[in-house]
């Protein structure tokens, strides 16, 4: 049964897909484009009221207006954003089959769009992951990994693999799935310094150390991604740099430390205000 706030929220979210999919699409289709979000805005509307009855309909207009844009619009980036929302849409909505049909279509439609290749690969392999079907979840996330390994999501697979064996509680393939996520990411950090793919890999380097509570390693990389990468940091990291050196490490000084090297190079004054806050609070 979904609950009235879930379904507000992902009938907001669909709309704002379809509505970014159509800022894609010519002057000339603006009517129809203000026509589609009506319609789907119509459905919204009455979701405080009814919301089993209104999920179902805002399911089925969304999925007819995914599937227009698909046949309307073949060849623009409309379509494309059309497939993957879609199969996010079935995801959503527990129908996996469907999602992996249009994982499927995406690849054979789009193979040379390698981002969005990577994301229905993924697609897939979790559509495998939540029937229960790991061995195949496995094989596609290990092909997403070896063929598209400079992408964002082919970056991430050895992590996620390991993770879930960890959550699974297969301790030791977990830890020896580590080992080798700890040799992927450092295997693209040496080929790749100074570009995204390297920085991500630091960062995915750093989550790994973590789950292997080797916080010492850890603590290295973190002060290595924010000497090379200082244009980098999200804030995310935050999180991160307090639990490795001050929960972990037992050194709030070196936290002091690493936030105040921040705050000397960022221009970012939100950031700068929240830094000086944390450090005030420690």
């Amino acid at each position: 049964m979904y609950s009235t706030r879930k379904i507000i929220f992902l009938s907001i979210v669909t709309l704002f897909s379809i509505f970014a999919m159509l800022s894609f699409l010519n002057i000339g289709s603006e009517f129809t484009a203000e026509r589609m979000l009506f319609d789907a805005t119509t459905v919204n509307q009455g979701v405080p009221l009814n919301p089993t009855e209104t999920v179902l309909g805002t399911q089925r207009q969304v999925e007819s207006k995914l599937k227009e844009i698909i046949r309307r619009f073949p060849g623009g980036e409309s379509a494309k954003q059309a497939h993957i929302s879609l199969a996010a849409m079935y995801m959503q909505n527990e129908r996996y089959s469907d999602a992996a049909a249009v994982s499927d279509k995406i690849v054979k439609r789009y193979k040379k769009d390698r981002g969005l290749v990577s994301k229905a690969r993924f697609i897939k392999a979790k559509s495998y992951e939540l029937k229960e079907r790991w061995d195949k979840a496995f094989r596609e996330l290990e092909y997403l990994q070896y063929n598209y390994g400079d992408t964002y999501l082919g970056l991430q697979v050895p992590l996620y693999i390991a993770q879930y064996n960890k959550n699974a509680g297969n301790e030791a393939e977990a830890q020896e799935l580590c080992r080798k996520a700890v040799g992927f990411y450092k295997d693209k950090r040496e080929k790749n310094e100074n570009t995204w793919i390297g920085y991500m890999a630091s960062d995915l380097l750093v989550m790994t150390y973590i789950l292997l509570e080797e916080y010492e390693n850890a603590g290295r990389i973190i002060k290595n991604v924010i000497l090379n990468y200082p244009t980098h940091f999200e804030p995310q990291q935050i999180s991160r740099i307090e639990l490795v050196f001050t929960e972990k490490l037992n050194r709030p000084h070196e936290t002091v430390r690493i936030f105040k090297n921040i705050i000397a190079k960022t221009e970012n004054k939100a950031l700068k205000n929240f830094l000086i806050s944390r450090i005030n609070n420690m």
